[in-house]
């Protein structure tokens, strides 16, 4: 498993909103029943989002200079 993907806020959120819908099936539930569709609809495309997305960090190009660098172009 890539631990690194652990690190990545959309990761971290997708799984936060997961539980929501994990959480239902054990009679952790919202009372309101036009409240709980839609807190559903919205974990649903929350989660399904956050397993999509592409976590990896992206690669420097070697024409990006460096955040460290000040020196100034020459």
């Amino acid at each position: 498993m890539d631990w690194n993907k652990l690190k990545q806020p959309t990761f971290i959120i997708a799984v936060l909103f997961s539980f929501k819908l994990i959480l239902q099936p054990l009679g952790i539930d919202i009372p309101d029943q036009q409240l709980n569709a839609f807190a559903n609809g919205i974990s649903a495309l929350v989660t399904i989002i956050g397993i999509f997305m592409d976590h990896t960090p992206k690669a420097k190009t070697p024409d990006q200079p460096k955040q460290n660098d000040t020196s100034a172009p020459v």
